[in-house]
């Protein structure tokens, strides 16, 4: 059994030009961060791509720590297995978009097959936007960690923010964080505000406007 516990998300409101496909669904998650702990990123963010794809490819056969989705995503693994279909022809479609590229791509396919999880499609862009990959995919729900990729994404598909932990490298504790939502206008915009505490998110509230 593979239990879930304090799965923290800030899921933004989905674009009104979204049409679902009704026939499948569709999930998709970044990779650090997300899927995967965020030891990798910090590398990328302290000291630079050179240092990140070399630690990725010297590490290349040892599995990436879980990250706070990775028990949801081998929990829908193990739903796509169990479905009359087959894991190939499963309604229930899950892909990676990330910003990985070659060679740090090998890392993340040989941490899945350890997992024994199945992906229906992988996308690794090399820091090309997602958007449009995700709107092809026609993804219901796309989580990611970082905003410069969110402000796309939630334009196209539906989207969610997995903060990072108050114990990573990354962390950033703030008082208030406000997250305006780019498809209304400016006197208009809802904003969600997360109070940080050092417990993590301790207060969420939804449609505030500003004035």
């Amino acid at each position: 059994m593979i239990r879930i516990q304090h799965l923290l998300l800030l899921i933004y409101d989905p674009p009104s030009s979204y049409i679902p496909d009704e026939s499948t669904v569709r999930i998709a998650f970044d990779a650090d961060a997300v899927l995967f702990s965020d030891e990798s990123e910090t590398i990328y963010k302290t000291k630079g791509i050179v240092a990140f794809h070399n630690n990725e490819k010297q590490n290349e056969n040892n599995p990436l720590h879980e990250g706070p989705h990775a028990k949801l995503l081998k929990m829908l693994s193990i739903i796509q297995r169990q479905m009359n279909t087959g894991v190939e022809l499963s309604p229930l479609r899950i892909a990676i978009v990330t910003a990985r590229n070659s060679p740090s791509h090998m890392r993340v396919i040989k941490t899945l097959r350890n997992w024994d999880v199945y992906i229906d499609e992988a996308f690794f862009l090399g820091g090309l936007p997602k958007d449009k990959i995700l709107k092809a995919f026609k993804a219901h729900i796309f989580f990611d960690d970082q905003d410069a990729h969110l402000k796309d994404t939630m334009a196209l598909v539906p989207s969610a923010k997995v903060p990072y932990a108050t114990t990573s490298p990354l962390y950033i504790k703030r008082k208030e964080v406000k997250i305006a939502n780019p498809l209304l206008d400016s006197k208009k915009e809802i904003v969600k505000i997360l109070v940080l505490g050092e417990n993590g998110i301790e207060n969420l509230n939804q449609d505030e406007h500003l004035n």
